[in-house]
């Protein structure tokens, strides 16, 4: 499971202007295995116009959602919270004693 930094898909073409659109750059992220953009919806919005212009197909959006929902059902995002161990958890019993000071 690969998750980008925030807007990266979108910074492909904004910022460092590898492709001319949005759409491009939403699809080059994809398909270079990017499973999930991890910012705003500016560039996901246009998977849709990526996948009808030929940029990016259905499957590499399965393959993502594929990715993605495997990783949330290992971490027991999709159990009874009362299931899931890691809500157990507490801030306290996890906290540095350095950031105590802060």
């Amino acid at each position: 499971f690969v998750v980008s930094d925030y807007d990266a898909w979108a910074n492909i073409a904004l910022a460092h202007h590898y492709n001319a659109t949005l759409r491009a750059g939403a699809a080059q992220g994809l398909n270079a295995g990017i499973d999930q953009e991890g910012g705003s919806a500016l560039a996901i919005s246009t998977l849709p116009a990526a996948i009808r212009d030929g940029l990016t197909t259905p499957a590499a959006v399965a393959r993502a959602f594929r990715n993605l929902f495997r990783l949330r059902i290992r971490l027991g995002m999709l159990d009874p919270p009362t299931h899931v161990s890691y809500n157990a958890l507490r801030y306290n019993a996890t906290e540095l004693a350095s950031n105590g000071r802060h």
